[in-house]
């Protein structure tokens, strides 16, 4: 084997100098990762993450992006009102995939490595993301399209030639098309996002991670789900109050009530975007922590 170094291959017989110890004061330890500490005690700690001035920044430009895209439609074209919000989505994701390479990396900060990832392999996640999404949820968007209008007759009047039998296999159907792509697709996600080209756009990838490491992945799973109902709580509730408050209130509290709104949909949407983020850091976290176990 060729050694790199010239002194060395010059006199194989001397030693080659070894690695001088890190002293106290050197900023060496600066450029290390992060140290790796128990899983769970990293869970805890992922919210922290956005408190870093790179992250914040980028929260804070998403969310910007996220509701002038929503008022696509006030410009009158219907390109804009619809290809608006697709390319902020997109941008989203590529900063979510980004965050995942680089805690998978054992990092904490948002450059580009370029012996890791590129640019264009950062926007073309997005597309990813896109993909794996319609293609979990697919068979229950066809099984809900076939049957839910007998479903909904059934429900209202009791009666749309449904067996009991074909009831419960619907349902069953049903439910089976929804459990499955909500368990697979924090596994599918974290491999769109360590993807490359067309790679990890399978939903069903997440099954493998869950049959590798399926402790970590259901406490990953129960700490994302407790994390989105809580967010989605909070959404609810918040647009919940500022309707009432348009419906039952006089002119000038009705204005006031608006501008509420205004301000609780940036909120929201903020809640939003970090909420996502730090998903994106959980699953580089469990990534960094079993990577010897999903073969990465």
């Amino acid at each position: 084997v060729r050694s790199g170094c010239g002194a060395c291959s010059a006199n194989p017989a001397t030693p080659a100098p070894t690695a001088a110890p890190v002293s106290a004061g050197s900023d060496a330890p600066a450029q290390l990762g992060v140290a790796k500490v128990a899983y769970h005690a990293a869970l805890v700690a992922a919210p922290a993450y956005v408190l870093q001035p790179m992250v914040l920044l980028a929260i804070f430009a998403l969310t910007l992006l996220t509701l002038a895209s929503s008022f696509g439609a006030l410009t009158g074209s219907f390109t804009i009102a619809l290809l608006a919000p697709m390319a902020v989505s997109g941008l989203r994701f590529s900063v979510f995939s980004l965050i995942v390479r680089r805690s998978r990396a054992g990092q904490t900060d948002l450059r580009l490595d370029d012996s890791e990832q590129d640019l264009f392999g950062l926007l073309f996640a997005g597309v990813r993301f896109v993909f794996v999404t319609l293609s979990a949820f697919g068979p229950f968007f066809l099984v809900s399209w076939a049957t839910g209008p007998k479903l909904i007759t059934y429900a209202m009047m009791g009666e749309a030639g449904l067996g009991t039998g074909e009831l419960v296999l619907t349902l069953l159907l049903l439910a089976v098309t929804v459990i499955v792509p909500l368990i697979s697709l924090p596994g599918a996600y974290a491999a769109t996002a360590l993807g490359t080209g067309c790679n990890g756009v399978n939903p069903l990838v997440g099954l493998v991670v869950l049959r590798r490491i399926p402790g970590p992945y259901f406490l990953t799973l129960a700490y994302l789900t407790a994390f989105w109902f809580a967010s989605a709580a909070l959404t609810s509730g918040g647009a919940l109050a500022a309707f009432s408050s348009v419906a039952d209130g006089s002119e000038d509290m009705v204005a006031g009530a608006l501008l509420s709104m205004v301000l609780f949909t940036g909120v929201m949407t903020l809640l939003d975007v970090t909420s996502m983020l730090i998903s994106a850091r959980v699953l580089g976290l469990m990534t960094y922590h079993y990577r010897e176990e999903l073969g990465l």
